[in-house]
């Protein structure tokens, strides 16, 4: 259950962890620092989806949808959610991100916490949708993107955007 589509690791507990394991792994004299690059995939792995979104937003709005690190919660701490928003804020990209936005406008949006009502919503026509843990119901009026399914460039490709990174991180 643990290892599935969706964003990276997150809580207030792995980076903690991470970090003290970190140590111990050097304090011990390990080889290798697992832990540490436990940590630095997962910044890569997101700065990987800004770049995703870069490519696909076109001169649409961007919303991420859900800042929370798990579904079904409102706890923030190390959420990957959060990381991206940073992420896009040091990028320049404006965006709104909220844990619980309603689709009103069309534009693109990210789900970034797998919350179950956001497979009910019904997304603008027009809207570029980036869902990257591929729950989201399938839409004719929409260009959905589902990280990882093997279809992302063939999708990118059709709304005009050149893909110069694999859709498989």
């Amino acid at each position: 259950k643990y290892l599935k589509a969706g964003m990276g690791d997150g809580g207030g507990c792995h980076p903690r962890d991470n970090i003290a394991l970190s140590w111990l792994a050097r304090k011990s004299g390990m080889s290798y620092d697992f832990f540490s690059s436990l940590m630095e995939a997962r910044e890569e792995h997101t700065r990987w989806l800004v770049s995703l979104i870069l490519e696909a937003r076109g001169d649409l709005a961007v919303f991420l949808m859900g800042r929370s690190f798990k579904p079904e919660t409102d706890i923030e701490t190390g959420s990957p959610a959060v990381l991206l928003s940073r992420l896009l804020r040091e990028a320049g990209v404006p965006h709104e991100s909220e844990n619980d936005l309603v689709p009103a406008v069309p534009a693109l949006y990210f789900i970034a916490t797998q919350h179950a009502h956001f497979a009910r919503y019904k997304f603008p026509a027009g809207s570029v949708v980036i869902d990257p843990f591929r729950y989201l119901p399938a839409d004719q009026n929409i260009t959905l993107i589902r990280i990882g399914d093997g279809h992302s460039a063939e999708v990118l490709a059709a709304v005009g955007k050149k893909q110069e990174a694999p859709c498989q991180p």
